[in-house]
């Protein structure tokens, strides 16, 4: 295993700075982590094409309570996998996952909160998706959204009833073009009863100086419709995507493409009928990315065992052991199923080291 010298050098500083700051200041700081170690077989065409182990999470997450108002928030993700063109050599990155600052109340009537940083998109299932699957998200999974970005959110909750979020993000191209104008993003679920969750979000994009591209006809709209039915046996989880991209290239061709899709993931709970903490879990994907071509969806059906060995004082598992069957199957014929198996040792911490 070969991690760059850089890559450690640049992580220690940033984290001997950060605790010379917390400790001159006093202030109170929470850390939490969340580690993934995992297994992975995949099988295609009839043969198995890897076998692997790997780190997938390695998450480290700084929470300093800044004052009564002000809380910040700058998360690491360390993660390893082996490289596909040489099995001996074993690939360590990192990544930050988030860096803000977030203020609260700052409208005393109502509850609200104000982020600027890089954070989760408040967007469909990306912000609290939870991995009772190992697989991401479907708009994730299928590349229509990335899990975060940087800007401005402002949320909060409506009484007991729902939560609210209104972001201006950079956008997917934003990100990569410092494209002048940013990608805005709405979200409402409501909660009008304990057991039911619905809600929906849309993302809304419009870059001004994408080059080659004739920006007035370029659009990127995507809108995601969830429902949540909880019980004491059964949870239910439904999301409904859909995505319609536009992009012109001046007296060259439009690119016009529309997508929709959807995820359906019942999870049966054991441990009221058979007294162990037991979760079997059944996901459903159905994803077109583009609905003007024949033969161009593909399904994923997924099964799966959770068992959560250990739970923390507020009954989250903080100790899970996970395993996953996966079936990619594509609409058209003679594409090959893919079959993937993972076992997965999912722990979590939480700690406050200064009062």
């Amino acid at each position: 295993m070969y991690i760059h010298k850089n890559l450690t050098y640049k992580f220690l500083i940033t984290f001997i700075l950060f605790n010379i700051v917390i400790l001159t200041y006093g202030i109170q700081l929470d850390i939490s982590g969340d580690i993934w170690n995992r297994y992975t077989l995949r099988r295609y065409g009839g043969h198995f094409t890897y076998s692997y182990f790997s780190l997938e999470q390695g998450l480290f997450s700084f929470q300093p309570k800044i004052s009564d108002k002000i809380t910040g928030n700058f998360s690491v993700n360390i993660y390893g996998v082996p490289s596909y063109s040489n099995y001996y050599y074993y690939s360590w990155r990192y990544e930050i996952k988030s860096s803000y600052v977030e203020f609260n109340q700052l409208i005393p009537a109502i509850e609200n909160k104000l982020m600027f940083g890089l954070d989760k998109i408040y967007f469909g299932l990306l912000y609290d998706w939870d991995y009772l699957t190992i697989e991401k998200t479907l708009e994730e999974k299928e590349d229509v959204l990335s899990y975060q970005d940087f800007g401005l959110r402002f949320s909060g909750y409506i009484d007991d009833y729902g939560e609210y979020a209104i972001s201006i993000i950079n956008g997917e191209l934003g990100y990569y073009n410092n494209d002048l104008n940013p990608a805005l993003v709405a979200n409402l679920r409501l909660a009008p009863a304990k057991l039911i969750t619905f809600g929906g979000s849309i993302y809304y994009e419009k870059p001004t100086n994408y080059r080659y591209v004739d920006t007035s006809k370029y659009r990127n709209v995507i809108g995601s419709g969830i429902l949540k039915v909880n019980s004491t046996i059964v949870d239910l989880t439904f999301e409904y995507l859909t995505q319609n991209y536009r992009l012109l290239y001046p007296q060259v061709y439009e690119y016009i493409t529309n997508s929709r899709g959807i995820m359906i993931m019942p999870v049966i709970k054991l441990k009221p009928l058979i007294g162990y903490d037991f979760d079997i879990v059944l996901r459903y994907d159905w994803w077109d990315a583009n609905t003007e071509m024949d033969s161009n969806a593909v399904s994923t059906i997924i099964g799966g065992l959770n068992y959560n060995i250990l739970r923390d004082k507020d009954g989250a598992p903080n100790l899970i052991m996970q395993i996953n069957w996966e079936r990619e199957i594509h609409e058209y014929a003679p594409e090959e199923p893919v079959d993937q198996i993972l076992a997965q040792l999912r722990w979590r911490f939480n700690s406050r080291i200064l009062n």
